[in-house]
């Protein structure tokens, strides 16, 4: 049996996605040794630990975000935000934990956000929608603040929408995927980008592409990315 099937089928865990994210987390452990694969074995006999009580994190994208602000020093303090990609909302929740006074949690899938932000009312669920479209008219009060962290679509098709809400002198954080912009072709049987030097050609696009959007100003230190090549 799979491991995060293992946690939910137990109820030592709400749900598979939350076993997920804790499993990725590191906050389970198979036999004595964290576990950070969700597919592991457990076999009949191995011993699991995990409290699913103590763990609050309603999606691993907190974790991600919660780096970027650390990195780039960012304050968001009392901020209108806007989480583009928003799924569970682990971005919205580390907004929130931030000192965030509203955040428009953005998703064209429906019903994935956690009921703990469901009922927070710093949060605005605006689910279904496809931020390729967004206009400054569907933000009440324009973010100050913008996250993004999509799949399955190249950031050239959204990124004009987002600037275009941005409030003046705000400021965003946005993964590149480069598994998502450099192309099929490019991919191999595992979706990884196999030309190690065409993600820094693709980032280094993305500043001159943020340039001419007047969204991007910052020095050598702006972009940071994973090696792996996902995100």
């Amino acid at each position: 049996m799979r491991l995060d099937v293992y946690l939910t089928d137990n109820g030592i865990s709400k749900s598979r996605e939350r076993a997920k994210t804790m499993i990725k987390s590191g906050c389970v452990k198979l036999n004595g040794a964290v576990c950070t694969k969700p597919a592991a074995e457990v076999a009949e006999g191995d011993k699991v630990e995990a409290d699913d009580s103590s763990f609050d994190y309603v999606g691993r994208g907190l974790i991600k975000l919660e780096t970027a602000f650390q990195a780039f020093d960012l304050d968001i303090a009392d901020l209108v935000c806007a989480d583009i990609g928003a799924s569970t909302g682990g971005f919205t929740q580390c907004m929130l934990k931030r000192g965030a006074k509203l955040v428009y949690a953005v998703d064209v899938g429906s019903g994935q956000l956690d009921p703990v932000l469901l009922n927070d009312d710093r949060v605005v669920n605006m689910e279904g929608v496809n931020a390729r479209y967004l206009t400054p008219a569907d933000f009440p009060e324009r973010p100050q603040f913008i996250s993004v962290d999509l799949s399955f679509i190249s950031l050239t098709q959204v990124m004009p929408a987002l600037v275009s809400c941005l409030d003046n002198g705000g400021k965003m954080v946005v993964l590149i995927k480069p598994q998502f912009e450099a192309g099929k072709a490019a991919l191999n049987k595992k979706g990884i980008v196999r030309d190690k030097k065409r993600p820094s050609s693709r980032i280094a696009g993305y500043d001159r592409v943020f340039h001419k959007l007047r969204a991007f100003r910052g020095g050598d230190s702006a972009f940071r990315h994973n090696r792996r090549g996902r995100q």
